[in-house]
C-alpha cells in the first residue's frame, strides 16, 4: 500500500507541474558572455531535465554493474566450489560410515570455501584417525582451525579425544596445555585421563581436583579414582615437608581419607621418619580400614617388625572382624620368626 501511494503521489504531481508549465509562458534562457546559449520554455527545460537525469541514472547504474563483475565471478566460483564441496562432503560421509575410511579423506580433500571447510576437515581428521595416520589427522586439525578460527577450542577438543583414543597420551597431555582447551568444560577430564594414561600421576590427582572443584565427581569417586595414583606421586616427596605441602593442596575429603593417610604414612617410612609413619598407621589400624590399607599392612608387616606388633596389637582389639580373625589364626612372618 504505501509504494502505491507513492506512485499515485508522484503520478499526480508530475501531471500537475505539466499543466503548469504548459500554461505558463515563461521560459527559460541561460546566457554566456552575453550571448544567449540556451532560450526555451520552462516546458521543454523540464523535459530535458527528467530526460538527462534518467540518461545520468542509467549510465552510473551501469558502471556499477560493471564494477561488479569480478565479486560476481568470485561468488560464481565460490558457488561451484561449495557445490563440489557439498558434493565430497555428502561422499565422505557416506564413505566414512561404511568404514572407506581412504576414500573419505580423498573426498574430503576437495577445494571449497573456508567458511565451508570445517566439517569437510572435521570428516576428514576423523577418517585419517581411523586409518592410523596421525600426522594427516592433525593437519586436518590444523587447516580447521586456520580457516575458522573460532572453532579452535572444539577442533582441539576432537584433537585430543583422537589422541587418547589412540594411546598418544603424552602428545594429549601437551595438548591441554593449549589455551583454547583449558576453558573447555571437558578440559579437566581431558586432562585426567591424558595424564593417567602418560603416567604423570601427580597432574592426574591436580586433574581430579579441578573434576572435583566443578563438581564433576563426588568424593567418594575423588577417593577411589585418586587411590590409582596417590602412592606414586608422594613417591616423589623428597621430605616430610613436601609431603605435608603437597597433601595440603588437595581437596579435604581426599587429604583426609584413610588411603591418602596410609600412603603418608608409608612415605614417612620410606623416608626414615619411623616415629611420624608409624603413628599414623597406628591411628589407622581400625575395624573399618579399607582393605587395600588391610592388605598393604600385612605385605608391610612381612618386613617390619613394628607394622607387624600393630597389626596383632589391632587383631587383639577388633576379633570381630573377620580380616584380623584371619590374621590371628596365621603364623607369624619367617622374617620375624627368625629374629
Amino acid at each position: 500500500m504505501r509504494t502505491l501511494f507513492w506512485v499515485v503521489l508522484s503520478i499526480s504531481v508530475a501531471l500537475w507541474l505539466g499543466v503548469l508549465l504548459h500554461q505558463d509562458g515563461s521560459t527559460l534562457t541561460i546566457v554566456w558572455r552575453e550571448q544567449p546559449l540556451v532560450n526555451m520554455t520552462l516546458l521543454k527545460a523540464s523535459i530535458f531535465g527528467l530526460v538527462g537525469f534518467v540518461l545520468l541514472y542509467i549510465v552510473f547504474r551501469l558502471f556499477g554493474w560493471i564494477g561488479r563483475i569480478p565479486k560476481h565471478l568470485r561468488e560464481r566460483g565460490n558457488r561451484k566450489a561449495w557445490v563440489k564441496g557439498a558434493k565430497g562432503l555428502k561422499g565422505a560421509l557416506i564413505q566414512l560410515i561404511e568404514g572407506n575410511y581412504a576414500k573419505a579423506e580423498k573426498l574430503t580433500s576437495a577445494e571449497f570455501p573456508d567458511e565451508e571447510s570445517l566439517v569437510h576437515h572435521w570428516l576428514g581428521a576423523q577418517a585419517a584417525h581411523k586409518l592410523g595416520r596421525s600426522a594427516l589427522r592433525d593437519s586436518h586439525i590444523e587447516a580447521a582451525i586456520t580457516a575458522n578460527p573460532d572453532a579452535d577450542r572444539a577442533m582441539r577438543i576432537v584433537q585430543t579425544e583422537m589422541m587418547l583414543e589412540s594411546g598418544e597420551f603424552v602428545q594429549a597431555l601437551t595438548n591441554c596445555e593449549k589455551p583454547a582447551l583449558q576453558g573447555a568444560t571437558q578440559y579437566a577430564d581431558l586432562r585426567y585421563r591424558a595424564a593417567a594414561g602418560a603416567g604423570d600421576h601427580r597432574t592426574a590427582l591436580s586433574a581430579l581436583k579441578q573434576r572435583f572443584e566443578r563438581k564433576a565427581i563426588s568424593s567418594e569417586s575423588l577417593v577411589e579414582l585418586a587411590s590409582a595414583h596417590m602412592e606414586l606421586a608422594l613417591d616423589h616427596c623428597e621430605n616430610a615437608a613436601d609431603l605435608e605441602s603437597y597433601i595440603g593442596f588437595m581437596p579435604r575429603a581426599l587429604k583426609n581419607s584413610d588411603l591418602t593417610m596410609w600412603f603418608k604414612a608409608k612415605r614417612l617410612l620410606a623416608l626414615s621418619d619411623e616415629t611420624a609413619g608409624l603413628k599414623i598407621m597406628a591411628k589407622l589400624m581400625h575395624a573399618g580400614m579399607p582393605d587395600k590399607v588391610f592388605e598393604d599392612a600385612v605385605s608391610l608387616g612381612q618386613t617390619n617388625s613394628q607394622v607387624q606388633a600393630l597389626l596383632e596389637d589391632a587383631a587383639k582389639r577388633f576379633g570381630s572382624d573377620p580380616r584380623f580373625q584371619s590374621l590371628a589364626a596365621s603364623e607369624p612372618p619367617k622374617a620375624l620368626a627368625a629374629e
